[in-house]
């Protein structure tokens, strides 16, 4: 992989034995083939062509590599089948937000703006079942649909984009099951960097953690034209919980006390509060937008 081999020209030698050792123990990383051919590597630097780097791209994968695992065909029906699938969840997507979440959300407003505590909960409960099945809409559409038909597309064998986080009893190993392509991503480029520059797990952690919060507020916030760090502060905040959630499954192992609190967190309180928040700053921001400009005309 061109990551090893960067890693053994430019990394010293006590920290690649402590890389090493750490990989060892997670070789799920890397992809192992089960059927079909496998395109030679090129060695470093001869990989690097156009060609490589247009096929990464066109590949469902976040990580960098000269070996893929690679099928032998596309299958035109079960194609067929995904799209269609995909197609039907989008719809149900679309009519959950239009007859059940926007008005509720819109009716959040005047709660907002009045500081009206009663409403404001009232509101956030209402927008919890359909914000639910949203989100779970939108995980099937682009983990087990999109994902999917993008790979076999591309023949692209490693069709492992999530694990069953549903089950999850703990904070950490939902980050960890529930989006694969971008947890790969940060353990190879964020986590294991920071283990080599000798900071200790916990702090390597705490930087993932900054970073996924960083890019969850940029992908908030940029279409919203507002920086108002709610998701930063959402993803942060996960940490505490990651704790908690750590010493109640050391205390009950067998307890799904952890699995409640996480869907308690998730889908009652956290997605609907921080979408009816940035839907009350975005549309007041666009509204003070609107009203200086037709100012600035008068």
């Amino acid at each position: 992989h061109t990551n090893a081999e960067l890693r053994r020209k430019f990394i010293a030698t006590g920290a690649q034995t402590k890389l090493r050792r750490i990989q060892s123990s997670n070789d799920d990383l890397d992809a192992i083939p089960e059927e079909g051919e496998i395109a030679q590597p090129n060695a470093y630097p001869a990989n690097l062509r156009l060609g490589d780097a247009m096929r990464f791209m066109a590949f469902p994968t976040l990580i960098y590599q000269t070996r893929y695992p690679r099928t032998r065909r596309i299958r035109s029906a079960w194609l067929l089948k995904r799209c269609g699938e995909l197609f039907l969840v989008v719809s149900a997507m679309l009519l959950i937000t239009t007859q059940f979440v926007h008005p509720t959300v819109q009716r959040s407003f005047v709660a907002i703006d009045n500081k009206d505590a009663w409403s404001f909960v009232e509101r956030l409960l209402a927008l919890a079942i359909p914000s639910l099945f949203v989100w779970v809409l939108m995980f099937v559409a682009l983990f087990e649909l999109w994902l999917s038909i993008l790979a076999e597309l591309t023949r692209f064998g490693d069709r492992q984009f999530y694990k069953d986080w549903w089950n999850a009893q703990k904070f950490d190993e939902y980050w960890r099951l529930w989006n694969l392509p971008v947890h790969n991503w940060l353990v190879r480029h964020v986590f294991f960097p920071c283990l080599n520059l000798g900071l200790n797990k916990m702090a390597a952690t705490l930087v993932v953690f900054f970073v996924s919060a960083a890019l969850h507020e940029v992908l908030v916030s940029g279409p919203c034209h507002v920086a108002r760090l709610y998701a930063f502060a959402g993803m942060m905040g996960q940490v505490p919980l990651i704790a908690l959630t750590n010493a109640l499954h050391g205390r009950l192992p067998s307890n799904r006390l952890g699995n409640v609190l996480f869907w308690v967190v998730f889908c009652v309180v956290g997605q609907p509060m921080a979408l009816m928040l940035y839907f009350h700053d975005t549309v007041q921001s666009s509204s003070a937008g609107a009203k200086g400009s037709f100012g600035g005309e008068l």
